[in-house]
Formats: C-alpha cells, structure tokens, sequence
C-alpha cells in the first residue's frame, strides 16, 4: 500500500501497488489442483479448496496464471480464514 485517496466516487480507498506478473498463458485447472493439493489443500469443488486455516475460492484458469519462470501467481481469488465449525 501507498497511499490513501478518493475515487470517482468520492469513496475514501487505499492506492496499491501490485507487481506485474509475465506469464506465459493461464494456469489449468490440473495444474492448480497439482498445486494446491502440494500445499496440502483439498479440493472441495473445482475452484474451492480447503486446509485446516484457510479456504480459497474462485481459483479458476482465468485467476491463476502461469508465469514465465513456471510458478502460479494466483491474481483474483477469495481467500478467507475457516471457522471452527467445518
């Protein structure tokens, strides 16, 4: 974060600043599976995964990209803590 500023629709906002990321093409959903599951997640449904801390959503091809040097860069998921009770 930079900064704070207004946006055009008078909303008060935080300025960030996100490194660009060269990639070669978008992730597949295998290739994220392969990966998730290697961070010992589990697969809920095709886009959805859980650990015992986290759960991630929408990690779909379009919100996963395969860099130039191999690595997934993970762009527009949803990342939230999970409850006690799953």
């Amino acid at each position: 974060m930079i900064g704070f500023t207004y946006n055009s629709q008078q909303e008060f906002c935080a300025v960030l600043v996100q490194p660009y990321v060269r990639a070669k093409r978008e992730a597949t959903e295998d290739e994220i599976a392969t990966y998730m599951e290697a961070l010992g997640f589990i697969m809920d449904y095709a886009d959805e995964f859980h650990n015992d801390k986290y759960e991630i959503f929408d990690a779909v091809p379009n919100n996963v990209l395969y860099g130039i040097d191999s690595k997934l860069y993970f762009i527009d998921t949803q990342i939230r803590l999970r409850t006690n009770n799953q």
